[in-house]
């Protein structure tokens, strides 16, 4: 199932509007957030935390290593919610 969404995250302080999905798969939910016209996967690992997925290298010519970390904030923020 998918839902779709727009969350707004602070960055330098740069304030944007990404848009995005959720997609849950049964007990288990992926984040696909479009940054720069690039989808990015973002699902929790063992601990709990958030890591993003990406098909281009981060912070080399791809997305910017301090917005993956704010996107990460603002889905903890979410998650907490």
């Amino acid at each position: 199932m998918e839902h779709y969404f727009e969350i707004p995250v602070s960055c330098d302080g740069d304030e944007q509007i990404l848009k995005g999905r959720l997609v849950t798969f049964g007990y288990d939910y992926k984040f696909y957030i479009v940054v720069k016209g690039e989808e990015l996967v973002f699902e929790k690992d063992e601990q709990g935390d958030f890591r993003a997925i990406s098909q281009s290298p981060v912070g080399i010519g791809g997305v910017d290593t301090k917005l993956v970390g704010a996107i990460v904030n603002a889905l903890q923020q979410l998650s907490v919610h």
